[in-house]
């Protein structure tokens, strides 16, 4: 099963003291098309050494654009600036299929109209950043401008494909800096980083994670007014109808060539299954189990077999897709037989692969005496649970009397297997009151038994 469980544990001291940093990955048995590492395995360093941290995480922004559909999508970053939730304008729209889950889907009008607002004005100031994004379906051949990101004031940036940077090339200009011409990037899939380093000072680009070209730069101030868009850039056109924008990404810092190597491929197992429990009360099952990540996650078949006999799909939980955040799922196999039975998860991503998860076992035994529980809720309106035991087969009747000792309604008359079993009784056809219900119980072991207990209609 996908089973990956990263526990990092970073301390940071002082510069003439050590930092140090520990990742430990603890793997099972795992699709080994999809079995790459999130991390490297470990990294220490003495003091005043830079700490590498390969899948660092963005400060600023962070747009996976996993919401199909939605017309905003979540900053991810952190701390993260601007909007917590950028909206998404004009004709642009998120769905098809981006490096990981689902993309910024271009239409082809201007930036006037078509841009993901991040609701941030670039104050980068003289601090070093990075820019990283991944396009696809960039029209090969087109020498028309589009451009992919910006902000339209004098002392900030801007980004685009062809024009002066040529067919299939994407240019970043703009608040000073020296043109920086990478590619070619058409028609993709291609992942681009620009990586400004002001202790040099130069503006480092790469493709896929490979360095294309280094293009020496005067010291930078980059501030702008904002609004930063994304997928556009002032008045003019932006992304190509139909091309797509994936994992865009803006630090505030300047990542180094292992740092962009572990972003640019980084592969992220589809389900990373944290935990998966069953639970018995009564003959009621309970699974439980939590994922850490998701990646293209359509959902999971639930799947069950007795001691004898096949796995069969009793149910299906969606999934979450695409999503950095821990999860928490449920299921409820309710009213079982006694004996032992098992179940395991089917995790189905999007594209209809799937995996298994490890199977849980559970043991729902017979119970050893009769009983006739007290209904819940109770008072109740309009419906509650009747829950009575059996220790062998029998012939059961459960009926219910007003106080007056009249029979108001016969609620089960037949032959039942032993066991812990629930009846939902719905009250809606009678008038608030109390009421008392009765079990006879005629057991194939010869044993009689009979209870009564009361319960409170209220409405």
């Amino acid at each position: 099963m996908k089973y990956f469980v990263a526990l990092i544990i970073l301390f940071s001291y002082t510069i003439a003291e050590l930092m140090f940093l520990t990742i430990i990955i603890i793997f099972e048995e795992a699709n080994m098309l999809k079995k790459l590492y999130l991390f490297s395995l470990v990294l220490f360093f003495a003091a005043g050494t830079q700490l590498v941290t390969p899948q660092s995480f963005p400060e600023i922004l962070y747009y996976t654009f996993d919401e199909a559909g939605s017309d905003s999508t979540e900053n991810l970053a952190n701390p993260g600036s601007g909007s917590g939730w950028a909206q998404i304008l004009g004709g642009l729209t998120i769905g098809d299929t981006g490096q990981f889950g689902t993309a910024l889907v271009g239409a082809g009008n201007p930036g006037s109209t078509d841009y993901v607002n991040t609701g941030w004005a670039t104050d980068l100031g003289t601090s070093d950043w990075t820019i990283s994004l991944w396009l696809n379906n960039i029209k090969d051949g087109s020498t028309a401008l589009r451009y992919l990101f910006g902000d339209n004031t004098a002392g900030s940036f801007r980004s685009f494909l062809n024009g002066v940077a040529g067919i299939g090339w994407i240019a970043l200009r703009g608040g000073g800096l020296a043109d920086v011409f990478v590619g070619p990037v058409a028609p993709g899939p291609s992942v681009v980083h620009f990586v400004y380093d002001s202790a040099v000072p130069e503006v480092r680009a790469y493709i896929n994670g490979v360095l294309a070209v280094t293009v020496p730069q005067s010291a930078l101030t980059i501030n702008g007014s904002g609004p930063f868009k994304v997928g556009g850039y002032s008045s003019s056109a932006g992304m190509f109808a139909g091309s797509l924008m994936d994992e865009f990404r803006l630090y505030n810092r300047a990542l180094d060539a292992a740092e962009v190597a572990a972003t640019w491929n980084i592969t992220i197992i589809p389900v990373e299954l944290t935990s998966f429990t069953a639970s018995v009360n009564d003959n009621d099952v309970t699974l439980n189990w939590e994922t850490a990540t998701e990646l293209n996650n359509s959902g999971f078949d639930i799947e069950r077999k007795s001691t004898v006999g096949e796995y069969d799909k009793i149910g299906f939980v969606p999934g979450f897709g695409t999503t950095t955040e821990p999860r928490v799922y449920s299921f409820s196999d309710v009213n079982m037989l006694p004996g032992i039975y098992t179940y395991r998860l089917k995790q189905i991503d999007y594209d209809g692969t799937f995996e298994y998860s490890d199977p849980v076992e559970v043991d729902i035994v017979i119970p050893d005496v009769y009983s006739l529980h007290q209904n819940y809720p109770n008072p109740f309106n309009p419906s509650t649970k009747i829950t009575f035991t059996l220790a062998a087969n029998a012939q059961v009747t459960l009926k219910v009397f007003d106080v007056l000792g009249q029979e108001v309604m016969t609620l089960i008359n037949q032959d039942i297997t032993a066991g812990v079993h629930t009846y939902d009784f719905d009250a809606a056809g009678i008038n608030s009151g109390v009421y008392f219900y009765r079990i006879e119980v005629n057991g194939i072991d010869g044993t009689n038994f009979t209870s009564i207990k009361k319960m409170i209609l209220l409405k």
